[in-house]
């Protein structure tokens, strides 16, 4: 179900170019098996400022030219390619994410609620 389309703010770019034209290119994050740097060694607790983070397609990843560009700014998520595949996307995605919102203390995220039928009460 798409209960919570109302809630989100699409928009739509032409091409990658585009979008990068129209944000601060010093805070993507670029995430690749092929970087050095872990996902969670960087600092993501500001919430002054849009952050992006980019995926690339399971199959391929993103393209050589596009990481080399922005090299300093790769992350990748841990994992040993000779015992797993890899991750899908939303699964990496996920990861990310909720390391940033754990960097800022899931802001707004973090609400105990009870529920009618509660197991836990």
């Amino acid at each position: 179900s798409a209960n919570y389309l109302d809630k989100v703010e699409i928009e739509i770019h032409q091409n990658l170019p585009e979008f990068l034209s129209k944000i601060n290119t010093e805070k993507i994050y670029l995430v690749s098996k092929f970087s050095e740097v872990r996902y969670d060694k960087n600092d993501y607790s500001s919430t002054e400022n849009d952050q992006y983070f980019i995926f690339g397609k399971e199959s391929t990843g993103l393209p050589e030219n596009f990481l080399r560009k922005f090299q300093s700014q790769t992350i990748r998520i841990p994992q040993n390619d000779n015992k797993v595949q890899s991750l899908n996307v939303s699964n990496a995605v996920a990861i990310v994410i909720y390391e940033v919102m754990r960097q800022q203390s899931f802001d707004g995220q973090d609400i105990v609620k009870t529920y009618p039928l509660d197991k836990l009460k």
